[in-house]
């Protein structure tokens, strides 16, 4: 079950940076869809969560969004990723995963700032940083855990 509490999430968030890059939406269902994956792991304890780490990681993922979402720096569709991945990996991960979406957003905006556009595609930061994490967890456990 291991090897599928990461690839889902991958799957899926590679699927909303797609489309966050090609037509500047990302479906609802792919946050909901994750949301469940994380709910669905606990019920096969596949994965490392509990009931409390989904509730405490979904919350953690709106205290750290929500904010950047009223001044205008998040979409709504970024904020449910996050969420979602709070719910799926409990948030002493998510901690680490919203830190690296602020490095990867940083240079993203810095990007889009020397090309002269307004605004970007926020979910390629979220992609990266779960790749990033998922690729420390290989070289620290020396395999998915």
């Amino acid at each position: 079950m291991s090897h599928l509490l990461w690839l889902i999430p991958l799957l899926l968030v590679a699927l909303a940076t797609w489309h966050d890059l090609r037509t500047r939406e990302v479906p609802d269902w792919i946050s909901y869809v994750l949301a469940g994956w994380g709910v669905l792991a606990i019920l096969l304890q596949g994965g490392p969560n509990t009931w409390f780490g989904l509730l405490a990681g979904a919350l953690l993922g709106a205290a750290l969004t929500l904010p950047f979402a009223y001044f205008g720096g998040l979409g709504g569709a970024d904020v449910r990723l996050m969420i979602a991945l709070g719910a799926v990996f409990g948030p002493s991960l998510l901690l680490l995963l919203g830190f690296l979406t602020a490095i990867f957003g940083g240079l993203l905006a810095l990007v889009a700032h020397l090309r002269g556009q307004k605004d970007y595609a926020y979910c390629p930061a979220i992609f990266a940083s779960l790749v990033s994490v998922f690729a420390l967890s290989l070289v620290i456990h020396g395999r998915i855990s």
